[in-house]
């Protein structure tokens, strides 16, 4: 894998077309034979007569054009390219962004000295699209990275805020529930021990399962059959998962504390309650991709939050049959 923060001039092709604007068609035919270029010619470039990069010339254009047309009548002027100063990281960056299969590259000048194919560079091209994984994880919290670095500081609030309001709401509502069931903690203390690690198993799983469904629903049409089957495939490893949690759960909870009343009701809370949080997972983003909404902004925080008013319902329900 090369330097990121190498020069993009020490990996630059010196082999390439350029043809000058106020040549035919025709000739530009015949300087193609003559250079006969070792490498694939990938695009055509047309400079101006002190080598200055004009633009790119289509190959389709090219080869249907008449010998008599001048090759600056075909030239695309609005182009792409990078200058020699640039690294290696910068210009996967290009890559990654435009898509082109090779990049003119011109010097301080604007003169162009040679081109950069983008074989050269997939491992870098490769760790560029992995980047997208932070930008990924954070829309999932409900913001785009790409988004705010655009805005300024009301923009960016206000980017922010609603997803964070129903982080916000349902805290409140999950507050008042635990106040509701105060009397069934005071009671059973060990409920209110392992309520916060019966929310954050919760959301783990729930968040788990989003995920992947939002990487599916870029190759899929949701609709009620596809979210069906989507559940039906999910629910048995919802279930393992369940299953596997509590009973991890169980083992540490009777290693350390012995066992009492309250470890069947905990045990199987987690279970019940891991299992709802697989399906939110599922569900939420799926309903919320056909409603036409950006499900990788809008999941997390949404699912997050039914994901734990659920859990405390769930969990402190089965707690309130314990005599």
């Amino acid at each position: 894998m090369r330097n990121l923060t190498d020069k993009i001039e020490k990996y630059m092709n010196r082999d390439f077309i350029s043809l000058f604007e106020n040549t035919t068609v025709g000739e530009a035919h015949k300087i193609i034979r003559e250079k006969s270029p070792k490498d694939s010619i990938l695009y055509l470039y047309s400079v101006a007569n002190d080598g200055k990069l004009i633009g790119v010339i289509p190959i389709r254009d090219f080869l249907i054009a008449d010998d008599s047309e001048l090759i600056n009548n075909i030239t695309k002027k609005d182009i792409i390219k990078v200058e020699d100063s640039f690294n290696v990281f910068q210009v996967c960056e290009y890559f990654h962004k435009y898509k082109f299969l090779a990049l003119p590259v011109v010097n301080s000048e604007g003169k162009m000295i040679g081109t950069i194919d983008v074989n050269l560079f997939t491992e870098e091209y490769i760790d560029i699209a992995d980047r997208e994984q932070s930008e990924y994880a954070f829309e999932l919290i409900g913001f785009r990275i790409s988004q705010e670095k655009s805005f300024g500081t009301i923009q960016a609030w206000r980017l922010r805020l609603p997803w964070l309001l129903a982080t916000i709401f349902s805290g409140i509502i999950c507050a008042y529930l635990t106040g509701f069931y105060q009397n069934t903690l005071i009671e059973n203390i060990f409920l209110a021990f392992f309520l916060t690690l019966v929310l954050a198993l919760s959301e783990s799983l729930s968040i788990q399962s989003m995920s992947i469904v939002i990487r599916e629903l870029h190759f899929n049409i949701p609709d009620f059959i596809w979210i069906l089957k989507k559940i039906g495939k999910e629910i048995m490893i919802a279930l393992l998962l369940a299953l596997s949690c509590s009973t991890i759960i169980l083992i540490l909870y009777f290693l350390i504390f012995g066992y009492n009343k309250t470890l069947p009701i905990i045990t199987f809370s987690i279970f019940i309650t891991g299992t709802f949080a697989c399906l939110i997972g599922i569900i939420i983003p799926s309903i919320l991709h056909s409603l036409k909404l950006d499900p990788k902004v809008a999941s997390g925080p949404i699912t997050l939050a039914i994901t734990d008013i659920t859990t405390i319902i769930v969990y402190l329900n089965f707690g309130s049959f314990i005599n």
